[in-house]
């Protein structure tokens, strides 16, 4: 009867494996606005400093005090804790037109979440992007 053990540790691990798994963190928001999110067991505080009317568009945030490059759409940064965000959509509202300002739509996600999923790495989470999340046979093709 040694194997009861070991099941009730394999099951308590897969608990806690599910427990903190972090969905992507998938978000609109304005120039100079500022939100702190939690993201599995980590904790951001966004500010997207500025969105600048450039052809094309760009958007630099601080995140954690860290102040990102000057991004496009279809951009992805590393941050310091190795989190990703990617960079959706920008979306710029010149003077006079009704409605908000510019805004930016980005995803935020690290890799060992857990969830091997086409959001992460522009699309194409695999083995050499995220072995963590991602299980692999032959290649590198995302298998979650």
């Amino acid at each position: 009867m040694k194997k009861q053990p070991l099941l009730s540790f394999l099951l308590m691990f897969a608990f806690l494996a599910i427990s903190v798994a972090a969905e992507p963190y998938y978000r609109t928001m304005e120039e100079g606005e500022e939100d702190t999110i939690t993201l599995g067991e980590r904790t951001y505080t966004i500010e997207v400093m500025i969105i600048e009317d450039a052809t094309p568009a760009t958007v630099t945030f601080k995140i954690n005090g860290q102040i990102t490059p000057q991004m496009i759409e279809n951009d992805t940064f590393i941050l310091r804790d190795t989190a990703k965000i990617f960079i959706n959509a920008i979306w710029l509202n010149e003077k006079g037109e009704a409605g908000s300002g510019d805004t930016v739509t980005f995803t935020l996600f690290y890799c060992g979440d857990n969830i091997c999923d086409n959001q992460e790495n522009r699309g194409r989470e695999s083995c050499l992007s995220c072995g963590i999340d991602c299980t692999c046979s032959q290649g590198s093709d995302c298998r979650p």
